[in-house]
């Protein structure tokens, strides 16, 4: 991409125009191989460094200086990217020719100091903020398990990737979380600055360079000149199909079909595939299996394009789930049959095209379009449209075809208890 621009070994800086905005958004993008301690270590770390620094060292001091420069706001998420490990730390704020004076300055010294000057003590992390973090996980966590859907749709990842460490949610193990200690947790950030693929990322009306060079200062002190290539991420390769049935206090069940295509595959033509599958009104899952045979309360595919599987997640009756999952079977088979006619080509495309179109609207939503995508792969919401108006039927039909059912989860009711 012509706006991607090297800086140094192993830092790249993209420059995302965006004339709609009155606001710049910057974000520093590290990439790390997947592994399962290191996403519970990354998921910590992000909530720990983005409530303090050394220079303020409260929240409400930071959330203060924020509030003074005129509600900029500065955050640091982690998240799974195939079989990496994404950590962000971004900043936005609004254009120095909008509020007359230079609050970009002030704004990039904040964010290098997030970054940069963590809150420490006896050379690891302040505990009690450790500590606060990994109540806040936990009880993340534990509302996953409370959201029936969610946990269904979670538990079949895991099943489904049981042997690696995609298998883990983004928030990480909870006994890995309540076992990181504060020292641990500062060698896990000294390696992300030392080890870490790192894209800056600026959306913006225009970019003068600025934060470049600031940024290269404050890394250069951990970097050597060595390799900071990332693997590829790899889908599951098609064995046998496994069938999970659990029990929970729930009154209705929840039906997931896992499909891997053991090739990732980030054509359009998936896209519509899943969409029409199971994506919108139009689509067949709910036109046929929700609408028609009334086999269940929802039924959605969605594309999973880093890891190249595809998820049909269900709210069913118990006794329906035979009949939901054959029907569910019998919907794919009609796309591979090519058993859709070109109308319904057309809504998808017409879904697909007005999401993509969004896109351009939030400014965090497109930094998150492409800090989801690798270098090789950094094709415009525009870009990847004009895709899509050229898939043709026969396209979704090969696809279609590419994808086998490999994981099987069903979560039924234990008892008459309360949903």
């Amino acid at each position: 991409m012509e706006n991607l621009k090297s800086l140094t070994h192993g830092v790249d800086r993209l420059f995302i125009e965006n004339k709609r905005f009155n606001t710049t958004l910057i974000s520093v993008n590290f990439y790390l191989p997947l592994n399962k301690r290191g996403i519970a270590q990354y998921a910590l770390l992000s909530g720990v460094m983005a409530s303090s620094c050394n220079s303020y060292p409260e929240f409400s001091d930071l959330n203060l200086k924020q509030k003074e420069l005129y509600s900029a706001s500065i955050g640091a998420l982690s998240d799974k990217v195939g079989d990496l490990q994404l950590i962000k730390f971004y900043s936005t704020y609004l254009n120095n020719d909008l509020v007359l004076e230079d609050i970009e300055t002030s704004v990039h010294k904040l964010l290098l100091e997030i970054i940069f000057n963590p809150l420490l003590e006896n050379s690891g992390f302040k505990e009690s903020e450790v500590n606060r973090e990994k109540r806040l996980i936990s009880e993340k966590l534990k509302s996953i398990i409370n959201e029936k859907r969610s946990y269904a749709i979670n538990k079949t990842i895991s099943e489904m990737f049981k042997e690696s460490a995609y298998a883990t949610h983004k928030l990480g193990d909870e006994k890995d979380i309540q076992e990181i200690t504060p020292k641990e947790l500062y060698d896990a950030y000294l390696y992300m600055l030392k080890n870490a693929y790192i894209r800056l990322q600026v959306t913006a009306k225009e970019y003068n360079g600025s934060f470049d060079d600031a940024f290269l200062k404050a890394i250069a002190p951990f970097r050597e000149n060595k390799d900071f290539s990332l693997p590829e991420s790899r889908a599951k390769k098609h064995t046998e199909i496994t069938e999970i049935v659990e029990k929970a206090p729930i009154t209705q069940a929840k039906l997931c079909l896992a499909f891997t295509g053991e090739e990732i595959n980030k054509t359009a033509a998936v896209n519509l595939f899943a969409d029409i599958f199971g994506g919108g009104p139009y689509s067949l899952l709910f036109s046929n299996v929700r609408e028609k045979l009334s086999l269940c309360y929802y039924c959605a595919a969605r594309n999973q394009k880093h890891k190249g599987f595809l998820m049909v997640d269900s709210g069913v009756e118990e006794a329906n789930i035979s009949k939901a999952k054959e029907q569910i079977l019998i919907e794919k088979q009609k796309i591979e049959n090519g058993e859709f006619d070109d109308e319904l080509v057309n809504s998808s495309k017409r879904s697909i095209l007005e999401a993509l179109k969004s896109n351009n609207d939030n400014d965090m939503v497109l930094d998150t379009w492409y800090s989801l995508r690798d270098n090789n792969d950094l094709i415009s919401p525009d870009e990847f449209s004009e895709s899509v108006k050229a898939v043709k039927k026969q396209d979704i039909i090969e696809v279609a075809k590419k994808f086998k059912l490999d994981t099987v989860f069903a979560l039924v009711p234990e008892g008459e208890n309360e949903n």
